[in-house]
């Protein structure tokens, strides 16, 4: 199968393609960074010319996005979600029917259902995201299926939560580095529970998506099979990192007194509940992810710490 891959400079693109080559497709990649070698290099807008991309391609595995960012945005970064990963995405899929494409699978976020209730979050409860980048994953979810109904553009969208591996960025690097230079990690009194993903376990969900005739028209929530709290998730780290977990409990009037100076963001964050309901990618494409999450956090950490 040729297949493009979009957003194939970043962390998850990277992955994607490796997967994909490793299974025997023939990848090419697009993206927009100057600094990877790049098949097509192309802006992901409204207005963007897919043409020579698209050519001859069986599918698209579109991860290319404008990220999600950390705390409050103002209007015009809420406006750039929106035409990257909202209007970019349906050129995309318009462009990919256009060219004779048959399978168009989308790496949405479970971003776009929305924080969730403590409860695990499925697929067929009411979306209400929160952010601006939620809400472009959103819309864009909505409107590629809108292309599917039109021109049989056979589309299928995948919603993971915090993505890792060992040269993920974002939260997870994050947290790599905090266990890696020892710092005291203020989370020991957390008692909650997230779903995460291995970079490796979203490669294998893709290719499945990519050959199962049922996975047509479907949204699905993926994720790795055993939730974390946070102070679990930390121990993976340090244990992978060949370190000592410093954590510690922040006492809660002194956790209200960080939040007057902005000061207590990460921390609320990682306090969260955020579990994923796998089931129906599970049943529908008896799907398993091939790497637990307990191997996966310590391998990342493990291999980040080599690369250093």
């Amino acid at each position: 199968m040729k297949i493009l891959v979009t957003g194939a400079s970043g962390f998850v693109g990277r992955h994607l393609v490796y997967a994909l080559r490793a299974s025997g497709h023939d990848v090419k990649t697009a993206g927009y960074s100057s600094k990877t070698p790049l098949d097509f290099r192309v802006q992901l807008s409204s207005d963007a010319d897919w043409t020579a991309a698209l050519a001859g391609c069986d599918a698209v595995v579109h991860a290319g996005a404008r990220a999600h960012v950390f705390g409050h945005i103002g209007p015009e970064q809420a406006s750039a979600f929106a035409d990257v990963n909202t209007a970019g995405t349906i050129a995309l899929a318009r462009a990919a029917a256009t060219a004779g494409v048959s399978r168009f699978l989308f790496i949405s976020s479970i971003a776009a259902s929305g924080p969730g209730d403590g409860a695990a979050i499925r697929e067929t409860d009411t979306a209400r995201p929160v952010t601006a980048y939620g809400q472009s994953k959103l819309a864009a979810e909505k409107a590629i299926a809108e292309v599917a109904i039109q021109t049989g553009l056979k589309v299928v969208s995948l919603r993971p939560p915090l993505i890792y591996g060992a040269d993920a960025g974002g939260r997870f690097r994050q947290m790599l580095d905090w266990c890696d230079r020892g710092f005291p990690l203020p989370f020991g009194g957390i008692n909650n529970r997230r779903s995460y993903l291995a970079v490796q376990n979203l490669g294998a969900a893709v290719l499945t998506c990519l050959q199962h005739p049922v996975a047509v028209g479907k949204v699905f929530n993926i994720a790795d099979t055993d939730p974390l709290s946070t102070p679990a998730l930390l121990r993976l780290i340090c244990d992978g990192l060949g370190k000592s977990c410093r954590l510690v409990t922040v006492p809660t009037l002194l956790l209200r007194a960080a939040r007057k100076f902005g000061l207590a963001a990460p921390i609320d964050r990682l306090s969260e509940t955020m579990l994923l309901d796998t089931t129906s990618i599970r049943e529908t494409l008896n799907w398993h992810p091939p790497v637990t999450v307990q191997d996966g956090i310590r391998t990342a950490a493990y291999n980040f710490a080599s690369r250093r």
